[in-house]
């Protein structure tokens, strides 16, 4: 019988802000609060942890908010920032950042004095069902953990020839400081994705470690609402002259760079080159 095995976590935020309810038409006082944000965050058990990464896009998201008057800000300009209501919205939000880096985030416990807490299921929120069980089929490890070392037999189970590619490979790859060769790709392509962040409204985050690169495309940066459209676009584009590239991403709004590590620089900036073109082609079309 296969076993589920995950990785739980609790990762705690804060949030310092103001704000004012409305009560029978009367405008209460602004009053000050710090927001305790306490997520239960899911993980395969095989998976590594990158918990940087998702800290930092949680921490991007509340940022905005930050020392700020909540009613003055979307979309708490058009409903009460209430706490049922900000964590509400938050968990949605903490959801979406969470799912795109293959975790699942199963409960939000929003805290506005030590006393007083609200607490949102996500599982049990509607929609999230069919997200959830997708999740689960991308984390579950249930076949490789299920059966234990040497119980699967089979052609190619210690077969010479494979082992001997196998360590030829890994011969190749320390010879030819492969590794090494990652982390400088991904620095040359990190830096060109954020100087077009910085030149292109239509780019809303890029992230990634080593040679795997992902950069996001929205319809707004400051909702961050996915452009799958134009994601589509650029893709298209990117073929037409020539380049392959990957959508991926739960909203099909992220295209994902994994370049082969023995690419030249001369190549490489060759087809950075015909991205951006795509991207700005997108963006006029």
């Amino acid at each position: 019988m296969a076993v589920k095995l995950y990785r739980e976590y609790r990762i705690k935020f804060y949030l310092n802000m103001r704000h004012y309810i409305i009560i029978d038409g009367k405008k209460g006082e602004i009053h000050p609060h710090t927001w305790e944000f306490a997520l239960d965050i899911k993980f395969g058990r095989s998976s590594f942890v990158e918990f940087n990464i998702f800290e930092k896009g949680i921490a991007n998201f509340l940022e905005k908010y930050q020392n700020k008057v909540l009613n003055d800000e979307e979309p708490f300009d058009s409903i009460m920032p209430t706490l049922e209501n900000v964590t509400d919205y938050f968990s949605s939000e903490f959801y979406r950042i969470i799912h795109d880096i293959g975790g699942m985030m199963t409960r939000l416990e929003a805290s506005e004095t030590p006393t007083r807490s609200y607490i949102v299921n996500m599982a049990e929120q509607e929609g999230n069902a069919q997200i959830n069980a997708d999740t689960e089929n991308i984390i579950l490890t249930e076949v490789m953990d299920a059966v234990p070392a040497g119980t699967i037999g089979g052609t190619y189970c210690g077969n010479p020839l494979a082992c001997a590619a196998s360590l030829k490979t890994i011969e190749i790859m320390e010879r030819e400081h492969l590794a090494e060769r990652s982390c400088e790709i991904g620095k040359k392509v990190t830096e060109r994705y954020l100087a077009m962040k910085e030149k292109y409204n239509c780019v809303g985050d890029v992230r990634g470690l080593g040679g795997m690169i992902g950069i996001e495309f929205v319809k707004d940066k400051e909702t961050k609402e996915p452009a799958p459209e134009l994601t589509a676009t650029v893709i298209n584009e990117c073929a037409k002259n020539g380049l392959l590239v990957e959508g991926a991403g739960a909203y099909n709004n992220v295209i994902r760079f994994l370049a082969p590590l023995v690419i030249t620089d001369e190549q490489l900036a060759a087809g950075l080159d015909i991205f951006e073109k795509a991207v700005v082609t997108a963006m006029e079309g």
